[in-house]
């Protein structure tokens, strides 16, 4: 029996079994989908080669034995049912249980084999949520048992997708249709949410600047962002349509927001640099920033590379390398490409300059304009101010010195303490934040403080 009296009278009811959680290294092993429209119920599903092996071959039955051999298992490649699962979901309501998995996966696969594939989703776990909110548990299992589904093997693509349309079937029969139609119209104007969050937990978070922390069941930290609107950021975050591949990679695997408010943008970075210190997360640039190139053009060397520890005069430093290796590496192109004395920027291996062949002792100044010139573009920008800078924003005042960030504290607290207690130590997230963002802030909004005594550094901040 067929219950077309809905706003969506046709629907693909989608399950898919996958070789691990990430669509972008993982591949789907097997696919059921049932259409359901006036015409009636259409079932097709196959198995798949992923390509590569699977953990657990047994969970797919003997029948389905996995290989990464071209010729191994017999089962066609995703790419060889492309084109026809793309006919079958084409213009119809794609509803599967934790839909953001297996959209984000058949979306990633079907990309993949050349096919543009857009359609919205519902999710069988937020519609369960949205029609019977006094029950507690939401997954699959606990539908079939609550609801007396029918679904004859867990965990096959083909029983999971009878499922959910037993699922269907059960609510159009018990819920009114206005009713029914208004729950199916929410949720496909928000975000498709992972299984494990609630869209309660979104419409809590703050309207207001911020840093946004998305954990897995685990507690892990998967993601870290800042944001202009916490609450409009992470609902956007999560709507398919607007999607990037790494928010479609993690999206479905974020079990818990934690957020702090920020007083602005600069505060917001400063929190994000912090909570990526303390999980172990650092930025790309952070990571590639732990040796520099120091020049002093009166030593007989004029190029060291020193450790980003403690730059105390970040003026005279150039260039951000991850390894000692590839500042070495720098300085070999730059030697190379513009005929530098090996010898007198610090690189071994070379007995005779390589570019005067004679020793060059009567070239130096010439190689010297040589290797500044080229180096310039790589200098870092020497700290602008003769002291200690105060930056007010909102409630909190920030203290950077020598790009350093010395600590926030909030408006009216004693900054020469703060200035007493600091730490030291050169973070190349820091310096390109206050870097990027020192010309836009307001002049009013800066105090330079004079590195003298206490007492003259707290009436040089007053305000």
């Amino acid at each position: 029996m067929l219950h077309p009296h809905t706003a969506h009278p046709r629907l693909a009811f989608v399950d898919i079994e996958t070789t691990g959680l990430g669509h972008a290294r993982h591949r789907i092993t097997e696919i059921g989908v049932i259409t359901l429209d006036e015409n009636g119920v259409e079932e097709w599903s196959t198995l798949l080669d992923p390509g590569r092996r699977v953990v657990d071959e047994g969970e797919f039955g003997r029948e389905a034995s996995f290989t990464s051999q071209p010729n191994g298992s017999g089962h066609p490649r995703f790419a060889d049912i492309a084109h026809e699962l793309a006919a079958r979901l084409r213009d119809r309501l794609f509803v599967a249980h934790n839909a953001r998995f297996d959209h984000a996966f058949v979306t990633s696969e079907l990309a993949r084999s050349g096919i543009k594939f857009s359609s919205p989703a519902l999710c069988t776990v937020m519609l369960s949520r949205k029609l019977y909110p006094l029950e507690r548990s939401h997954h699959l299992d606990a539908l079939i048992e609550r609801h007396g589904l029918d679904c004859d093997e867990r965990h096959r693509a083909l029983p999971d997708a009878r499922a959910l349309l037993s699922f269907w079937r059960m609510a159009v029969s018990t819920i009114p249709r206005r009713r029914l139609d208004a729950a199916i119209a929410s949720l496909l104007a928000e975000p498709l949410l992972p299984e494990h969050l609630d869209l309660g937990m979104i419409d809590a978070l703050p309207e207001k600047p911020g840093v946004f922390v998305f954990d897995d069941e685990l507690g892990n930290a998967l993601h870290i962002g800042r944001a202009a609107n916490l609450r409009r950021h992470v609902k956007g975050y999560f709507r398919v349509e607007r999607q990037c591949a790494r928010a479609l990679a993690l999206a479905h695997r974020v079990s818990n927001i934690d957020v702090e408010v920020a007083d602005g943008p600069l505060d917001a970075r400063l929190i994000e640099i912090a909570r990526r210190n303390r999980l172990s997360m650092r930025s790309a640039a952070a990571k590639r920033s732990r040796i520099s190139i120091r020049i002093d053009p009166s030593a007989q060397v004029i190029a060291e590379l020193v450790p980003l520890s403690e730059p105390d005069r970040v003026g005279d430093l150039f260039g951000l390398f991850e390894t000692e290796k590839k500042a070495r590496g720098a300085l070999k192109k730059i030697a190379a490409k513009r005929g530098v004395c090996f010898r007198l920027i610090g690189l071994s291996g070379a007995a005779r300059c390589p570019s005067c062949g004679e020793g060059c002792a009567g070239n130096r100044a010439k190689h010297l304009v040589r290797f500044i010139t080229a180096i310039a573009p790589l200098r870092l920008a020497p700290w602008p101010y003769p002291g200690p800078l105060a930056i007010r924003e909102g409630r909190k005042v920030h203290i950077f010195d020598v790009w350093e960030h010395v600590g926030s504290v909030r408006a009216g607290s004693d900054v020469a303490a703060l200035l007493d207690q600091r730490q030291g130590g050169f973070d190349a997230d820091v310096f390109n934040a206050l870097w990027q963002m020192l010309p836009g802030l307001n002049p009013k909004s800066l105090r330079v403080l004079k590195r003298k005594s206490r007492a003259e550094r707290d009436h040089a901040y007053a305000s």
